[in-house]
């Protein structure tokens, strides 16, 4: 360890002793008189001074408050000219109805010309969703052929809208030139610009948005959105009320008219008349978030009316709009100038007197040489403070190195016997236990395992404090990653009504290089979280990619809930160390407020930034890019001489479905979703299914009551939730939700035994895609006791399971279930295909794909209690 160098005692002596000042000259009574006269003359000159100065003052603060209110009212008057265009244009549209790009251009061009401030109007329709593409068709027959509603897509390019109930595209924008980018962009997709449509919507009066930054104007300018909603029927019911109000009803509504003003431009519209003091006028948005306030000058240093509190100012209130403007009003530069032309006629004439200080320079002399001596004194003891503050912090900063090491060093001690416990209690549960020791057994472990996952947190925040954590460069497969996600989740979501959905880009990459331990850490974190603070609704993990140069990828995954969300305030906080949302959270989920500021060092140490965006009661959303070298980047597709099947996915979860199909239809195959039973039976009449995948909550055995035997798909495959048992299913064949793509293909494509017994020690199925397969599914690979085990089989997996045993001294519980699973399979069921899969899982160390597939061939009820 690096320690600091002590100060060396000597330098605590080495400081020079205070000096005390010397006594200054007493004055001798010969000069008393002269003082007596100098101290008058200065006094009189001073008085006078003072009160000329007063004068002054009062008549500078006079004309700079006339000056003040005059701009004011300039500025009031711009805005309202500004804001009358905006309610002409929508009046034209009260009083037409409907209107043409000609006519919205011929009434709108004038009103621009007259109006500097105003950048742009344009008509805003209210489009419902399923009107959608008749709006589209319409606008491209009117000559624009390209046309296309836009939103911002999360890389902050423009895309097509996503589907949603209602849109508000900008269908006519004039000027047409430099408002391309506008045009077809759909304002409800922005969070800002949708708060504004929906009040002005909600009030029936017009709304103002909050300070936008004009990109294509010169220079750094800001400006704000008007919204004047305009209603169906308005000649007949809508009328401006005192209040700017529309008396109309909000269903009417068919769009908005939206004006872009020039803040910039409605100052200079109102310039200080005469010749008086130059001002500095600077114009707020009481509204605005923190940092968003400023609306003019723009690049001001002053971020709120507060930063300009101190000296003479005038500050008053300009109603825009819904909205409330704070203009301040301040002398240039902050300073009142001030004619001094009578003062320093006064303080001239009282410099006369200067003639009495002759006698005085000696003792003022006398008296500045003491200042100095007390000055030297407070300087040496400042700099002796100093050294001790030095000290201080040096032995601050080794002790909070020496907490850090012992913190790293204790975490490891108490990590090893906890694992041992952990190990030692997984072997205690498979012996038979009465039920009051089982249920002793499962608490002591539940605490045990998360004392462990404490444990882990401090040692990581050790490490990142004192700079040991570091990332690998390792191949990991990202099916790998998933699976460890949705093993550690699973038991959070075993007793809540929470859909978990996993929407896998289909061409990710199967192997990528980089940290899959660290990875699968922050992904557990936050799905662990997201568990935690969601009681019903959805959970879903998206996982895509996008190039980054040769052989080099960017891995994009976020995760999105509908759990209980958080503030603000909660966000600005929620990465930081030992921090809880609200200290209710802690009592009812425990936890210490680790788990995501280790994410974000872990991110951070990765490449990536780890961002998030929640609101109260809405849920929250974590998403993350991190740079990784490229494995094998091919695309799924079906293995060679196998028929892509036909497949029926029925789930009503529509979100679930949709990521289901796209997998599917990503191996070559065929697939439709169906989420009732009216549905269900639509599809099964229309064509014959090869497969069909169900959810445990439907009746399948109603639906099929009544179909031809034509109709009757060949295969049915079972889907529970996660978390779930995977037995007492009334169908044959059962897989837990959500499928990664591996054990989805060993559906889609079953390989006869024989065939896959001759790969040797390579996986029963075949794929030249990214994902290769996971362990088969239940309806491909089944136990089958037909023919005896060879002698060989089992000594292999006698061999096998002696290997896994030795690998319990680190507390694994999959790899002791792993191997007392093969050690009973390989003496009862003889299937070479399946012993080929789990020699290739175990001799790579995969428990948990060991595992999954050893529960498929036998049940986990026959294993778990040899």
């Amino acid at each position: 360890m690096n320690m600091p160098d002590p100060i060396p005692e000597s330098a605590h002596h080495g400081l020079a002793d205070p000096v005390r000042p010397q006594p200054v000259e007493p004055v001798t009574p010969g000069r008393l008189p002269m003082l007596q006269l100098l101290a008058g003359g200065l006094a009189i000159t001073l008085v006078l001074v003072f009160l000329t100065s007063r004068l002054e003052d009062h008549g500078a603060r006079s004309d700079f408050s006339a000056q003040a209110v005059q701009r004011f009212t300039l500025l009031e008057s711009s805005v309202e000219r500004a804001l009358d265009s905006l309610v002409a244009a929508g009046s034209f549209f009260d009083a037409a109805g409907q209107v043409s790009r000609a006519q919205f251009a011929a009434l709108t061009r004038p009103l621009i010309a007259r109006q500097p401030a105003l950048q742009a109007i344009e008509w805003v329709p209210y489009v419902p969703g399923q009107h959608l593409d008749t709006l589209r068709a319409a606008v491209r027959a009117e000559g624009f052929p390209a046309f296309e509603v836009r939103e911002l897509g999360p890389d902050g390019r423009l895309r097509p809208v996503l589907p949603r109930a209602e849109y508000f595209p900008v269908c006519f924008v004039e000027p047409l030139y430099g408002n391309e980018r506008a045009f077809g962009f759909d304002l409800g997709s922005n969070p800002a610009r949708f708060q504004a449509l929906d009040a002005a919507r909600r009030q029936g009066r017009m709304v103002a948005s909050a300070r936008i930054t004009l990109v294509q104007e010169k220079g750094q300018q800001y400006g704000f959105l008007l919204f004047r909603p305009i209603y169906r029927g308005a000649p007949a019911t809508a009328s401006e009320t005192s209040n700017g109000a529309l008396s109309a009803d909000p269903a009417s509504l068919t769009g908005y008219v939206l004006g872009v003003f020039r803040i910039g431009q409605l100052v200079s519209q109102a310039p200080a008349g005469g010749d008086g003091h130059p001002l500095d006028l600077y114009v707020f948005d009481e509204l605005g978030k923190p940092g968003e306030t400023l609306l003019f000058p723009a690049g001001a240093a002053a971020q709120s009316p507060r930063d300009l509190a101190t000296g003479i100012h005038t500050e008053q209130r300009l109603n825009v709009g819904d909205r409330s403007w704070s203009v301040v009003i301040r002398p240039a530069g902050g300073i009142l100038r001030v004619d001094r032309t009578a003062s320093v006629i006064v303080a001239v004439a009282g410099l006369m007197l200067t003639v009495l200080l002759a006698k005085l320079q000696e003792q003022n002399r006398s008296r500045t040489k003491a200042i100095e001596l007390t000055v030297a004194a407070r300087t040496a003891d400042l700099r002796e403070s100093e050294q001790r503050l030095i000290l201080a912090n040096q032995e601050a900063v080794q002790a909070n190195r020496l907490k850090t090491m012992f913190l790293a060093s204790m975490s490891h001690e108490f990590r090893t016997p906890m694992n041992a416990i952990l190990g030692l209690l997984h072997v205690l549960g498979r012996t038979t236990l009465e039920p009051g020791q089982r249920d002793y057994v499962d608490k002591i472990s539940s605490a045990a395992r998360r004392l462990l996952r404490l444990i882990d947190d401090i040692l990581d925040v050790s490490r990142i404090e004192a700079g040991k954590l570091s990332v690998e460069r390792e191949p990991f497969r990202i099916e790998a990653v998933l699976r460890d996600v949705l093993v550690a989740i699973a038991p959070k979501l075993r007793d809540k009504r929470v859909e978990f959905v996993l929407d896998i880009d289909p061409s990710t990459p199967a192997h990528m290089i980089g940290d899959g331990m660290r990875l699968t850490q922050v992904l557990v974190n936050l799905a662990d979280n997201a568990a935690k603070f969601t009681q019903e609704g959805t959970i879903e993990l998206a996982v895509g990619w996008t190039p980054a140069g040769e052989q080099r990828v960017r891995l994009h995954v976020e995760l999105r809930d509908t759990g209980q969300g958080m503030s603000e305030q909660d966000q600005r906080a929620v990465f930081l160390p030992f921090v809880q949302t609200e200290n209710t959270h802690r009592r009812k989920h425990g936890g210490t407020g680790l788990g995501l500021a280790i994410c974000r060092q872990l991110v951070t140490l990765m490449g990536g930034e780890i961002q998030v965006e929640s609101q109260t009661g809405r849920g929250s959303r974590f998403w993350f890019d991190v740079p990784l070298d490229l494995g094998s980047p091919v695309a799924l597709a079906a293995p060679q001489g196998e028929q892509a099947p036909v497949v029926l996915v029925i789930d009503p979860h529509a979100g679930a479905a949709r990521a289901l199909c796209r997998l599917i239809e990503a191996f070559g195959c065929q697939a439709r979703a169906a989420g009732d039973e009216a549905a269900v039976r639509e599809q099964l009449l229309q064509r014959h299914f090869d497969l069909v995948l169900v959810t445990r909550s439907f009746v399948m055995d109603r639906v099929l009551t009544g179909l031809p035997v034509a109709q009757q798909p060949a295969r049915v495959v079972q889907l529970v939730a996660i978390g779930a048992s995977l037995h007492g299913s009334d169908i044959a064949g059962a897989l837990e939700k959500p499928l990664l793509p591996g054990l989805l293909a060993a559906v889609l494509f079953p390989v006869e035994r024989e065939a896959a017994a001759a790969q040797a020690a390579l996986a029963p199925v075949r794929l030249t895609g990214a994902f290769q397969p996971a362990p088969p599914a239940a309806a491909t690979i089944r136990a089958d006791a037909a023919a005896p085990a060879s002698s060989a089989h089992v000594d292999q997996r006698s061999t096998l399971a002696a290997r896994l045993r030795q690998l319990l001294l680190n507390g694994d519980p999959e790899a002791e279930l792993v191997a007392r699973g093969l050690e009973r399979w390989a003496q009862n069921t003889p299937d070479a295909a399946a012993a080929a899969e789990l020699r290739r899982l175990c001799a790579d160390f995969d428990f948990r794909e060991a595992l999954a597939a050893l529960e498929l061939l036998c049940p986990r009820d026959s294993f778990q209690e040899i």
